[in-house]
């Protein structure tokens, strides 16, 4: 072994800098049509992690209540804000809905496109609370 040092690697911090504020897309269907989903921030996902359990739980009652034949409402308000935040932050698109705009949609549509965000970016809904 020698004792000769080893020349430092220059640190190329720009770089990281340069990808701060960049985003991750991919496309997704939502009624038909295609639209841009991006990859949620580590403080998007961090500010609704504790939403996500209960918007899963509003995924699973609306899914459930159609297999049973019955109306699909939106009872549970913090959870169909949930459902609203996760798609205004990872669906660029959607900017400038406001609440009323989001009550026009299909319930099924918007738990199927804020479920694809949050896949993408990382949070697997159908795995949370499953750690096997």
């Amino acid at each position: 072994m020698s004792d000769t040092p080893v020349a430092a690697v220059p640190v190329q911090s720009n770089v990281f800098k340069k990808l701060l504020g960049k985003r991750i897309t991919s496309s997704h269907k939502f009624m038909g049509e295609n639209v841009t989903i991006q990859k949620l921030s580590v403080a998007e996902v961090m500010s609704i992690q504790e939403s996500a359990t209960k918007a899963q739980a509003l995924a699973d009652d609306a899914k459930n209540k159609q297999t049973m034949g019955q109306e699909v409402t939106v009872d549970d308000k913090e959870g169909f804000n949930s459902l609203k935040n996760v798609i205004r932050m990872g669906a660029p698109e959607s900017t400038g809905l406001d609440d009323e705009d989001f009550n026009q949609f299909p319930l099924e549509e918007l738990i199927s496109l804020s479920q694809a965000i949050m896949k993408f970016s990382g949070i697997d809904p159908s795995k949370e609370g499953n750690e096997s």
